[in-house]
């Protein structure tokens, strides 16, 4: 490969002019820059560019390595105080201008090198292990006593040409159960007490979450999340498909909604918490306006109108400061019974082509109860919340044509084309009870 010959003709005419350590590492340097000038340029070494980028990624492994090993030497001279830094990480962090993640990583690393890893080392030099898999080596074998940071050094650093950096951790985790218990099952407890979940409101009125989970945890969280994620349809024409993102974000989503609708969760007062919407009277009508949510948050009538579709409505009269005067008793827009004949019925999602199950639905007024449609089987239907925001917020347009049947028409059929959109009829859909 024309990169790592160069250098290593390089390294041996530096080598044969016999200078100093640091003038052939800089003349290293300076042969990748010329190398990264001539791609600019258009001027390549013969040979295809996913065989330069394999040697580089080569070359990089080594510089990190060689880097690590300095690093540590900086470190054990005591070095880094000469140019006023307090740590050998900060002055990695001050002199590469990097993270403290990054720098901490390689002051680790450097140590674990020269006092433990005498095969994680030779590995790395040979181009077996990486930097990542050396990582993880040197993170499990701390704490441990010479004798088994031996054997673990031996096993994984051989194990680490045959298993990606996350397959290594695992298997260093099944030996550390194996070598001391105990403190597996300690260090165990400790990852279940530092469980942590943040989420705050952004000031758009959005919400940022993140979380840390133990391994047992996560993974239960994981599956979760995996079975409630939806396959992606394809794209509207002028759209960009769904993200996998955005398709988890839903599945977090509905996993709540569910939790919260048929869960047993610790509620006020003897109920299960639910979402509060504030909306007056004349926006539920004419659709004009914005509700709120609970902490003064401002939502689209769209969605206020699509939330109550299906949910507890509590009428409150407020006075002229917003302070309410006056709550009157919950009524239930669909009752249990009529929901479970709705299930009976719809069996999943009754938008053209979708299978998702009942459990994923809303029971929808198809005349909206504030335009006066009754709450009654044939005014009602059981739609997924991804269709019912298009029937909401998109337009679309539901005809009730017989008892249980309905017909969907396009916010904007073709011009002239005043058939309904050309669905599947409903049977291709069908779902066993």
């Amino acid at each position: 490969m024309a990169i790592l010959v160069s250098i290593e003709h390089m390294s041996e005419s530096a080598s044969d002019s016999e200078v100093g350590e640091a003038a052939r590492l800089r003349a290293a340097g300076a042969l990748l820059l010329s190398l990264a000038d001539g791609a600019e340029s258009g001027v390549v070494a013969p040979g295809s560019a996913a065989d330069d980028a394999i040697a580089l990624l080569g070359v990089i492994e080594q510089v990190e390595l060689t880097l690590c090993e300095r690093v540590e030497r900086v470190d054990r001279l005591g070095e880094f105080a000469e140019a006023g830094a307090t740590s050998t990480t900060a002055w990695v962090r001050a002199s590469a201008n990097c993270s403290g993640g990054l720098a901490s990583r390689r002051v680790r690393i450097g140590r674990a090198l020269a006092d433990r890893l005498p095969c994680s080392r030779a590995a790395w030099a040979a181009g077996t292990a990486t930097t990542e898999h050396v990582d993880v080596i040197a993170r499990v074998v701390r704490g441990l006593d010479d004798d088994q940071a031996a054997v673990l050094d031996r096993e994984l650093s051989a194990a680490a040409a045959f298993a990606s950096p996350i397959e290594l951790s695992r298997l260093a985790d099944r030996y550390r159960f194996e070598a001391d218990p105990d403190a597996a099952e300690a260090k165990a407890r400790k990852a279940k007490r530092d469980q942590k979940l943040h989420h705050s409101q952004t000031f758009g009125g959005g919400w940022v979450l993140s979380a840390t989970f133990d391994a047992e945890t996560g993974a239960v969280v994981n599956a979760a999340i995996d079975a409630f994620t939806p396959i992606p349809g394809a794209p509207a024409e002028g759209e960009l498909p769904e993200s996998a993102g955005y398709r988890r974000a839903q599945a977090l989503a509905e996993i709540c909604r569910q939790a919260l609708e048929h869960g047993e969760g610790r509620g006020a007062g003897g109920e299960k918490p639910q979402l509060t919407v504030i909306v007056d009277d004349e926006v539920l009508r004419t659709g004009i306006g914005y509700g709120m949510l609970s902490d003064g948050t401002p939502i689209p009538s769209r969605a206020v109108r699509r939330l109550a579709c299906d949910a507890k409505i509590i009428p409150a009269l407020y006075g002229t400061k917003s302070c309410p005067l006056d709550i009157g008793r919950s009524a239930r827009v669909v009752t249990p019974a009529m929901r479970k004949a709705l299930v009976l019925r719809d069996k999943g999602c009754r938008f053209p082509g979708c299978d998702r199950p009942a459990s994923w639905t809303d029971a929808h007024h198809v005349i909206h109860w504030r335009d006066l449609g009754p709450t009654a089987l044939w005014n009602l239907m059981l739609i997924c919340r991804a269709h019912h925001h298009k029937v909401h917020d998109d337009g679309w347009h539901i005809d009730i044509v017989g008892d249980g049947e309905f017909r969907f028409r396009p916010p904007d059929p073709r011009p002239g084309d005043e058939s309904p959109h050309p669905w599947p009829p409903r049977g291709r859909y069908a779902r066993a009870a």
